[in-house]
């Protein structure tokens, strides 16, 4: 990410194409089916064919969450989903976005490209120095249309500055982009001195931690923290003397921050985070103004002391990107980019804010300003210009309007409707779809004001 703005990152360098993949026809681009089915329709829910086991599958409120995707041979085909909401085990609500068996590509092509994992990996192996980076995780794939069906192999490399890149090439070894990201234990309960709120709004003060009985103990099933730095918490007493100045304060303040966000969620929203990851001070030994989400681990660099300083005490930071994770995990919306990059920033803000119960974005860390943006704003739909964190403003504006006007418990009930109903491929339009469709569920007090919030930014 910039220095401008945290949250989650896509920089994509666009190269070359790869090996055709065997399809009956390969003339035409596949044709894409897509659905919304209600169980009040009387028809049967669509099952596409070739499908994975769920990717999420959590509860949200009442509802059970399930997405799945196509695959073939255990590599996923991009773009491809069923969103699928059940009530008492009983399916409600399901939207997709699938290929019929005859668009996509063969069992015996697949395997014959996976054929090649060592040769990508051994060309992966030898980039690393060029893209002064260093791999980390292990390889997967994906099955990609442009013009032909591709297989991609993917892999993770970090730069010295915490910036994470995924490295996609072909079958034949040649680099099509790279991607920069941006997403049960016994416990105890310790006290540690920290920021409450931030350093702007609160002052140091004793709180309970809940915490693993194993080193380095900032552990859970939920979340676990630790530091580029190389620090760890070695004994529990450390936990007590951990000060601002110390790298180890950085783990636990975020530590403290992101469990809050997660009791918060499991709370209000019903649905549990499972194995998220979070490191602070990434880029050590230099002080980078990195925040973002990818692939369930958030990271959180130190801050430059020019555009951001002690980035992990900040709660906005943390909370923000902390909430990447759950909506990650409820919507696959994409990162970074797109409008479906702009509702993440702005569903990730919206939920910020709710819990702050603030508008402000980056309040204890932004140093040229008070704060980084604020969701106080009145911006429209009229508004858009495509740019990332600008066009998320619109969303989270009329969600913050919504919270002053029509109350914390519209606001949350609304939040819970869209990320249980916008999936991988949803827009503005879509989100719009999904305004109209609470307006007719919810109370008529809560409805008649929200509709007039909503009418006024442009959304009905």
């Amino acid at each position: 990410m910039s220095n401008a703005a945290f949250g989650s990152m896509i920089l994509v360098v666009v190269g070359l194409g790869g090996l055709a993949l065997s399809l009956p026809s390969c003339s035409k681009s596949p044709t894409w089916s897509n659905s919304e089915w209600t169980s009040e329709s009387g028809e049967a829910m669509p099952e596409p064919p070739a499908l994975s086991e769920d990717r999420a599958n959590a509860r949200l409120g009442s509802q059970q969450v399930a997405i799945r995707e196509q695959v073939i041979e255990g590599v996923p085909v991009q773009g491809s989903y069923i969103k699928r909401l059940s009530q008492d085990g009983q399916p409600t609500w399901a939207k997709t976005k699938f290929l019929s068996s005859e668009n996509l590509p063969s069992i015996k092509s697949v395997r014959r490209e996976l054929e090649q994992k060592s040769k990508v990996s051994g060309r992966m192996e030898a980039l690393q120095k060029s893209l002064d980076c260093k791999l980390t995780g292990a390889l997967s794939n994906e099955l990609r249309w442009k013009r032909t069906w591709t297989l991609v192999f993917k892999r993770t490399c970090e730069r010295p500055l915490g910036e994470a890149f995924e490295i996609v090439m072909n079958s034949r070894g040649k680099l099509i982009s790279t991607d920069l990201a941006g997403a049960s234990l016994t416990m105890q309960s310790q006290r540690a001195t920290l920021y409450g709120k931030g350093p702007n709004l609160s002052t140091l003060a004793p709180v309970t931690v809940l915490v693993s009985t194993d080193p380095n103990y900032l552990s859970s099933s939920e979340l676990e923290v630790n530091s580029d730095a190389g620090v760890a918490f070695t004994n529990l007493s450390q936990l007590q003397q951990a000060a601002p100045g110390a790298d180890q304060f950085d783990m636990l303040q975020a530590y403290y921050y992101s469990t809050k966000a997660l009791e918060w969620v499991a709370q209000h929203l019903k649905f549990q985070m499972q194995g998220l990851k979070l490191r602070t001070q990434v880029g050590f030994p230099n002080k980078s103004s990195v925040a973002f989400y990818f692939n369930k681990e958030v990271r959180i660099g130190a801050g430059d002391d020019v555009t951001f300083s002690h980035m992990a005490w900040d709660p906005s930071i943390v909370i923000h990107e902390t909430m990447h994770g759950v909506i990650d995990a409820l919507t696959h919306l994409p990162l970074g980019s797109g409008e479906g990059g702009s509702l993440q920033e702005a569903l990730a803000d919206t939920l910020t804010a709710l819990q702050l119960d603030s508008p402000l974005m980056g309040e204890t860390s932004y140093k040229p300003a008070p704060y980084q943006r604020t969701l106080d704003n009145q911006m429209k739909w009229g508004d858009k210009t495509g740019g990332l964190y600008h066009d998320s403003l619109i969303l989270s504006g009329a969600m913050w309007e919504i919270k002053k006007t029509a109350g914390q418990a519209a606001a949350e009930a609304l939040t819970i409707y869209l990320l249980a109903h916008l999936v991988p491929s949803s827009n503005f339009a879509d989100v719009a779809t999904q305004f109209h469709s609470w307006l007719k569920l919810a109370p008529a007090k809560e409805s008649e004001v929200v509709e007039t919030i909503l009418h006024a930014r442009g959304w009905l």
